[in-house]
């Protein structure tokens, strides 16, 4: 009987021991998925930033009210372009942030997968 005990004790350690590596591994994998979605925010915002400042200097040296309207057109069609490809790269990241932290950590630990009721 004490041995049986014993024998529990040990696997329930092993499966705690288990449990928290997986754990930890899964924080580090989201929390490096987080770091490159922020990344790809800030990469967007300075690419959006300096296509502003330069649609502002090309507009100050419009040389008429075509040019500038022409500049405008242009600068928004780029504009669109630019946000549809950032709201792809971000969509894509956040899924893939999404999609890995919700597997638990722990799952297949106890023989089976685990699962939260």
């Amino acid at each position: 009987m004490l041995s049986r005990t014993k024998s529990g004790a040990k696997t329930n350690q092993q499966n705690a021991d288990q449990w928290a590596g997986r754990a930890q591994e899964s924080v580090l994998r989201n929390t490096e998925r987080f770091r490159e979605y922020q990344l790809q925010l800030i990469l967007a915002a300075q690419d959006n930033v300096n296509a502003l400042f330069e649609y502002m200097q090309r507009a100050v040296q419009a040389q008429s009210i075509s040019e500038l309207m022409e500049l405008s057109n242009s600068h928004s069609r780029r504009q669109l372009e630019m946000i549809t490809q950032q709201s792809r790269e971000l969509t894509a990241s956040a899924q893939k942030m999404a999609t890995g932290s919700a597997a638990p950590p722990f799952a297949g630990i106890f023989g089976q997968d685990a699962q939260i009721s």
